[in-house]
């Protein structure tokens, strides 16, 4: 008798795991699934953003695009120097 009750204890804690792991794996797998959806929405606010930007940030923009074309730049050159075809 008492080695029946061990047994549905063992077997409760079991079941009981087994829920919280598919719960678990419940979840990651939604977010897995929903993770390009949740990075096109923050890219699409960022881009909301820039886009209502005054003329002045406008123009910081520009800065900041021409300062990345150049390092852009340098980075080719780089690794050029350094014997590996860089990417077009």
């Amino acid at each position: 008798m008492k080695t029946t009750l061990i047994m549905a204890d063992i077997s409760g804690l079991l079941m009981g795991a087994g829920a919280i792991y598919t719960i678990f794996a419940i979840v990651i797998g939604m977010l897995y699934a929903l993770f390009p959806l949740i990075v096109m929405w923050q890219l699409g606010g960022i881009k909301k953003r820039l886009d209502q930007a005054s003329d002045d940030e406008g123009k910081e923009h520009d800065e900041l695009l021409e300062e990345l074309k150049k390092q852009n730049k340098l980075t080719r050159q780089l690794l050029k120097a350094y014997g590996h075809e860089p990417e077009v």
